[in-house]
């Protein structure tokens, strides 16, 4: 699923209402304050969140961050709805940025 960090595409590996695992090509760094959107084909998302770690992985030839971000002041119902759109309806989910 497509994310955006601070304006840059990424992947989204795993969502709650608290937070989310993500890839970015973007470099992240724990305690970093940054802008998540979550894209599909209905909505975007936007969040404001936290770095609580990462990590950087080799990958196709260049470095990838995996991060975990914490949600600042999240909107669980938002939240909520786009996971089960996206769990009940996966076509509308948008490609893969990978």
């Amino acid at each position: 699923m497509n994310v955006a960090v601070n304006g840059e595409a990424g992947h989204l590996i795993n969502l709650s209402c608290l937070g989310a695992q993500l890839m970015a090509t973007l470099r992240l760094r724990p305690e970093e304050a940054i802008r998540v959107s979550l894209l599909d084909s209905k909505d975007e998302v936007r969040m404001k969140g936290v770095v609580a770690w990462s990590i950087a992985e080799p990958a196709n030839g260049t470095v990838c961050y995996r991060a975990g971000i914490e949600f600042v002041e999240p909107d669980s119902m938002t939240l909520e709805a786009f996971c089960v759109r996206n769990i009940a309806d996966p076509e509308h989910a948008s490609p893969s940025a990978a």
